[in-house]
């Protein structure tokens, strides 16, 4: 089985972007500093650069985070063409097939959703495993994964309420 640690980056990378870090539009760049600014490197070999977590929690953790990530792919694969079938279903003169097709992609994202909730679970639980286990691990790797997880969880839900009540509603 050969299963790509890219998703422990992809997870770290949306953590440091889920961070509030919104400036002003008129933000002005800061006064050049009247002593020269030195930056000191070290480097590190690859011996002194470690995994954030073991290989086995790795793998449970990837696992997860593929499932949210499937879940989010196929969506934003669907979601156009799900809102205009919506749109469609919702004019005066829709055909009845327009509705039972709105629906049946409202169903599709339906069950993206449920997808995406077991995979937010699953990844609570092995939190929770993963704290109690002592393992030392990279807290700021792992609140990327649940940043990414809950997001994806609330987008699909809130996609399917949205859309379900414009279905609804003529």
């Amino acid at each position: 089985m050969n299963i790509s640690p890219n998703w422990l980056a992809v997870a770290a990378l949306l953590a440091i972007a889920g961070m509030n870090t919104s400036t002003s539009a008129l933000a002005q760049p800061a006064a050049p500093s009247p002593e020269p600014v030195t930056e000191t490197f070290v480097k590190q070999g690859d011996d002194q650069v470690s995994s954030p977590f073991t290989t086995a929690t790795v793998l449970k953790l990837n696992a997860i985070m593929r499932r949210s990530k499937l879940a989010i792919d196929s969506y934003d694969a669907s979601i156009a063409e799900t809102r205009a079938d919506v749109e469609a279903a919702r004019a005066p003169n829709a055909m009845p097939s327009a509705r039972r097709k709105a629906k049946a992609m409202i169903a599709k994202i339906e069950k993206l959703a449920a997808a995406a909730a077991a995979a937010h679970v699953d990844l609570g639980k092995a939190e929770t495993e993963l704290k109690a286990s002592g393992e030392v691990y990279n807290t700021t790797v792992l609140g990327g994964m649940k940043t990414f997880s809950t997001d994806v969880d609330t987008e699909l839900h809130t996609a399917v309420t949205e859309l379900s009540g414009r279905l609804a509603t003529k």
